[in-house]
């Protein structure tokens, strides 16, 4: 809770005897503790204490705001933990001042082990003027907070660099991968420029076989009808023999 709440606490009549019986008159009491607790109820005057108190946790910072108004700022840390559902001012270290509640509605959430702004507006107007200061006992809350939120810039930086350091892994892996892909790319062209270069080879070669094959047929052919030409002429010369050899007796 980081957002200033305005209240209008009732005061309690242990801080009104406090006043009357202070010595001399018109000594004013000191705001030094803010208590809360869980209990939701509607306030009357005789409390003394919170009907189930949290945590009491000392004045960081105040301010008297004019017009019975006061600021008041208080660090809420330890293990507490719980709903805000009542909240005591406490003066001079053990007089409950003034409490506020009510049934239905919540301030906050006190979370356990975390440190929790508590600051308030309060509004005492019906008491007399000047009779009610604030002083602040625990570290200035806002370096407090500053000391926290410069941890969470810090490990917001370390996020950061962890985010650039993996940014630079990954765009050196796509660098990476982008230069497989091209050398793939320049092996696939150079596979395929081969694979046509051997084609072309192989169509000149099945060419040059079946060129090859039809002169040796042609060849073929033409020794075959030399053979059978003179296949023929030696038939004519067989029977031209036959026929010129004499026949004896006659």
């Amino acid at each position: 809770m980081s957002d200033v709440i305005p209240l209008a606490p009732r005061i309690q009549t242990a801080a009104l005897g406090a006043l009357s019986r202070a010595t001399p008159p018109g000594i004013a009491l000191e705001i030094t503790h803010i208590a809360i607790g869980d209990a939701a109820y509607d306030v009357g005057q005789g409390h003394l204490t919170l009907r189930h108190e949290l945590g009491r946790y000392p004045v960081a910072a105040g301010k008297d705001q004019g017009d019975g108004r006061l600021h008041v700022e208080a660090l809420a840390d330890g293990p507490a933990a719980g709903w805000i559902n009542e909240i005591g001012i406490i003066a001079n270290g053990n007089i409950l001042l003034a409490v506020w509640s009510h049934p239905t509605v919540k301030v906050g959430y006190k979370p356990a082990g975390q440190t929790m702004l508590l600051a308030f507006d309060l509004d005492l107007s019906e008491l007399p003027p000047g009779s009610v200061t604030v002083v602040a006992t625990a570290p200035d809350a806002g370096l407090c907070l500053a000391s926290e939120f410069a941890q969470l810039a810090a490990g917001h930086l370390r996020e950061l660099r962890r985010g650039v350091i993996q940014r630079d892994r990954l765009d050196t892996l796509e660098r990476r991968a982008s230069q497989a892909e091209a050398r793939a790319g320049d092996l696939s062209q150079r596979l395929d420029a081969q694979a046509a270069d051997q084609s072309q080879r192989a169509t000149a070669l099945g060419q040059r076989i079946d060129q090859q094959a039809a002169t040796i047929t042609e060849k073929h052919d033409a020794v075959l009808a030399i053979a059978a030409a003179n296949a023929a002429g030696l038939l004519k010369l067989q029977r031209l023999q036959v026929k010129t050899i004499p026949v004896k007796g006659a």
